[in-house]
């Protein structure tokens, strides 16, 4: 297992973990953010069905998203960003912290690659998450 597929399971465990304790925030953040990029109502089913980066601007609205939580800031994968979320999620595991931490490090220059493209940072954890099978955001019903 290549260190950005790691990456993308430790992204998603947070990130899921953080979603499934406030189901309301990702619909929340899913209509501001398909209003901010102005993309239409089909970008939301994009993203129910795992299909953003392959819509019109989705990889707009995913980049919107990653900002929303402080994984993505400035144009650039935000490690404090998501080690943030880890603490509040793990609170006192602190081998799960410290699991994150390590695999971020290992892999924050292969993400890096298209920093300055908001669009294109999220288009590529999108892919890498896509390519490996790996969901990146869920919807809960």
């Amino acid at each position: 297992m290549n260190c950005v597929v790691v990456l993308i399971s430790t992204l998603l465990a947070v990130q899921m973990e953080y979603v499934t304790a406030h189901p309301d925030r990702l619909k929340e953040i899913a209509e501001k953010c398909k209003e901010k990029e102005g993309v239409d109502e089909g970008a939301i089913q994009a993203l129910i069905e795992k299909k953003l980066n392959e819509y019109p601007n989705g990889k707009c609205m995913a980049a919107c998203m990653f900002e929303e939580d402080g994984i993505i800031k400035d144009n650039a994968f935000n490690k404090e960003g998501i080690m943030s979320m880890a603490e509040k999620i793990y609170g006192d595991q602190k081998d799960k912290i410290e699991k994150t931490k390590e695999v971020i490090d290992s892999c924050e220059k292969e993400i890096n690659e298209s920093t300055g493209d908001r669009c294109e940072v999220a288009s590529k954890i999108l892919d890498c998450s896509k390519k490996n099978s790996i969901l990146l955001f869920e919807h809960h019903h």
